[in-house]
């Protein structure tokens, strides 16, 4: 993998695992895109420095999971908890190392439109809390709650 134009750390995959997460995936009903080769961006190497500091070459190999948040229609709350738990069935029956997982930006965040760049830090906060409080209340927010326009103590980044 390899960062658009911009020098970036060297990322590595796990080849073995990312077929038996697609694999796993698939049996859960999810439908999986499988790409050989592709551009990261921000949103996997912030947080991997935030992580490891600046490095070369990433300590960790990597296998992104991009879910659809730019093009209509967006996967429900419910959609993507069921991933969620789908990704974590795939972890615990997976031999090897451990694993683990992350995401990168903030709930309230879009990348375009009238609220571009607007974040809302008290339902970033809120939503974060509720993921191990109340996951299931969570996944039936719907879809148009999560793009209300921002309290107006939104902040840009």
């Amino acid at each position: 993998m390899r960062l658009g134009s911009a020098q970036s750390a060297v990322v590595k995959g796990d080849p073995d695992f990312a077929w038996h997460l697609v694999e796993s995936l698939i049996l859960d009903e999810f439908d999986m895109t499988i790409i050989n080769e592709m551009e990261v961006d921000h949103g996997l190497t912030v947080p991997l420095s935030l992580m490891f500091g600046q490095r070369d070459a990433w300590p960790c190999p990597v296998i992104p999971l991009c879910v659809n948040v730019v093009t209509y229609p967006p996967p429900t709350g419910k959609r993507c908890y069921a991933l969620g738990k789908a990704i974590r069935r795939a972890l615990i029956v997976s031999e090897g190392s451990a694993r683990g997982g992350f995401r990168h930006g903030r709930m309230s965040h879009q990348i375009h439109g009238e609220r571009c760049g607007l974040i809302n830090r008290e339902f970033d906060k809120s939503f974060l809390d509720r993921l191990t409080s109340d996951p299931e209340g969570l996944s039936r927010m719907s879809i148009w709650s999560m793009c209300a326009k921002p309290a107006p103590r939104a902040s840009r980044w």
